[in-house]
């Protein structure tokens, strides 16, 4: 946000969380003049109104669904400027590796019916605002190579990669583990509807207990890169540093990194980090982690790691070969038009290319 004001543009941004997701409520969560939270939509409806007249451009980090669609239902009547930004270009991998046999198990599944049920529901929202509601973004920007997108543009962990990545480091000092706030996410709760029954303090304690010998073994301490949702009380993990909002800066100073279920692959595989896929009885237990696991597995060619069923002097850490971490990074990071360049540059070549044409648009109109 602090960029585009900078820029000299006329920054608001508004949070429609809680239009979309009645109840959520998160830690940590920020204040800023330039931030407004919407708790009904009058009061988005009066926003677009008063902010009509100067014809602004709106950027999305999400995609239209029945579930917010009364939100777009207003945008669409105002006939506003929208470019959709997307955020999380890699949390779904493709995999070659997918065997009909693994999707048939998918589908008769126990979370098959609701599988069924969700591309349903995708399906006939996908007819219903080509054809009833007739929205479209003007703009669609993406780093995933497999999007419609418009445009390219860098994952936002490439982004700040690349504003630090000649910054010069110590040597490594520990290992990382990078915390996913499994069991208490509410993103599970508020976004997908997942209910979990599983014990989350085995959990816990299965992870100490090999982080207890991944230190002994080699002689590092572990270091917890919490989930910038978390809320820990500091023990969750015993006696180990708990540190929140540095997950690169912590994969940067690391020896190696303990990942799960996560998009923090992107800064692993840019800062080109030993990684350990790991798992136990409790995490599993999920169908979306198990799922989610495989796909990363299939992807980097990674073994995946059950410290509970496995015994410990078995696992070990694994760098990434060099044609997988290519392709994951000119797949879903970057591309060979962006690489080299900052966010804020890109987007401001585009809205200055859109109000260029929005001059010109008005001044053909005035010429009739």
């Amino acid at each position: 946000m602090v960029e585009y004001i900078d820029f000299g543009y006329d920054v608001s941004f508004w949070d429609l969380s809680r239009l979309i997701h009645p109840g959520l409520h998160l830690c940590d969560e920020i204040t800023h003049p330039c931030l407004t939270k919407y708790n009904s939509l009058d009061e988005l409806r009066q926003s677009i109104t008063s902010y009509h007249t100067i014809d602004p451009i709106y950027i999305f980090d999400f995609d239209p669904s029945w579930k917010n669609n009364q939100i777009f239902i207003l945008f669409k009547k105002w006939n506003c400027t929208c470019i959709r930004i997307d955020m999380y270009a890699n949390t779904h991998l493709r995999s070659s590796k997918v065997s009909f046999l693994r999707r048939l198990q998918k589908v008769i599944s126990r979370n098959g019916l609701k599988l069924i049920k969700g591309k349903i529901n995708r399906l006939s929202y996908t007819i219903y605002i080509k054809y009833h509601l007739k929205f479209s973004f003007n703009r669609f920007l993406s780093s995933s190579c497999y999007s419609n997108r418009t445009d390219c543009i860098n994952h936002p962990d490439y982004d700040e990669y690349i504003r630090t990545r000649n910054i010069k480091r110590d040597a490594p000092k520990h290992i990382v583990f990078i915390d996913t706030y499994y069991g208490l996410h509410p993103d599970a709760k508020y976004f997908y509807n997942i209910k979990l029954n599983i014990n989350i303090d085995e959990y816990h304690n299965s992870l100490k207990r090999f982080f207890d010998y991944v230190e002994h073994q080699y002689g590092l301490p572990v270091v917890i890169a919490a989930h910038p949702k978390s809320n820990y009380t500091k023990k969750e993990y015993g006696n180990r540093e708990i540190i929140k909002y540095k997950t690169l800066e912590l994969i940067k100073e690391a020896k190696y990194v303990i990942a799960q279920v996560c998009n923090t692959f992107s800064w692993i595989s840019l800062e080109n980090k030993p990684v350990l896929l790991l798992s136990n009885n409790e995490y599993l237990k999920s169908p979306n982690m198990r799922n989610g696991l495989n796909a990363l597995s299939d992807f980097f060619d990674c073994k995946i790691q059950n410290i509970d069923n496995t015994p410990y002097e078995d696992i070990e850490f694994k760098t990434i070969r060099e044609d997988k971490r290519l392709q994951y990074i000119y797949s879903y990071l970057t591309s060979p038009v962006t690489e080299n360049k900052r966010n804020i540059d890109i987007l401001n070549d585009l809205i200055n290319s859109i109000s260029s044409n929005k001059k010109q648009l008005s001044k053909q109109f005035n010429s009739i």
